[in-house]
């Protein structure tokens, strides 16, 4: 009876005094999301909303989850230690940004997750963006794409990438055709190519003197001058910039510039 009492007692003060607010009844914790100040192209554009997020995450059984938040912070509920990748897409409705032209924050749990005061506390930063988008592409490849995603070595991974002059160079298409062909190293973590791209056709279509930001947070931008041939740096793929009046979206393929426009608002 002693010994029943005694176990009852050990019971009672794990529930009451986790920090990690873990469930033993179910194995869930309750998360602790800490989303980024908002993206600087939503206040740029100035229709004096933004501050919402679309948060995604996935089960064991790799089926996707959503909530939506707004704040600076929310909280979620993950089987404790289970990995997956979370990601918060910037809310663009209302603002006439392009869905999908903004980079998603992010993080990897329980990689990046923190003792907090109440929970585990998980800071969604653009660059985790990356790897959690990164760890989320593996999850939707195949049956096996949760199992490749869990035992992969996303510290490496982080710290090659912190090397990288430009973050978003990353070459996403190297990266997942050696890892899917079972040939993959630690140096197909490696940088994209940089394009100068010169941007004549669009002259005169834009205000001269008109500043624009990139879609990518912290990297530098540039001033709009009609008198020059505007000169850009991209890598391959699809690319936005965004101004106080709208926002270019640009398309390069091997270096080359394949299509370029410049789109006011339309909210």
């Amino acid at each position: 009876m002693k010994l029943l009492y005694f176990l009852h007692a050990i019971l009672l003060f794990s529930v009451f005094s986790c920090s990690a607010a873990v469930d033993l009844f179910n194995g869930m914790e309750e998360i602790t999301i800490e989303l980024p100040e908002i993206h600087p192209a939503l206040m740029l554009e100035g229709s004096g909303t933004g501050g919402t997020w679309t948060i995604r995450w996935y089960t064991e059984g790799g089926r996707e989850e959503r909530c939506f938040a707004s704040g600076k912070s929310c909280s979620i509920k993950l089987r404790a230690g289970s990995f997956t990748p979370i990601l918060a897409e910037p809310g663009t409705a209302g603002h006439g940004i392009p869905p999908g032209s903004l980079p998603a924050a992010g993080a990897l749990y329980p990689l990046h997750a923190g003792a907090g005061k109440k929970s585990q506390t998980v800071d969604m930063t653009w660059m985790r963006g990356i790897t959690a988008n990164t760890a989320e592409q593996i999850f939707r490849h195949s049956e096996d794409g949760y199992v490749i995603a869990s035992r992969f070595n996303w510290k490496r991974f982080e710290e090659k990438l912190a090397g990288f002059e430009l973050p978003e160079q990353f070459n996403r298409e190297r990266f997942f055709s050696a890892l899917f062909s079972g040939k993959f190293r630690a140096t197909d973590i490696a940088k994209g190519s940089i394009s100068e791209i010169t941007l004549t056709l669009l002259c005169g279509s834009i205000p001269d003197g008109t500043g624009f930001i990139s879609a990518w947070p912290d990297r530098s931008g540039f001033i709009w001058e009609n008198q020059k041939e505007p000169v850009i740096y991209v890598q391959d793929g699809q690319s936005f910039f965004f101004s106080a009046i709208g926002y270019l979206e640009i398309q390069v393929s091997e270096g080359r510039l394949v299509c370029a426009g410049f789109y006011r608002y339309e909210i």
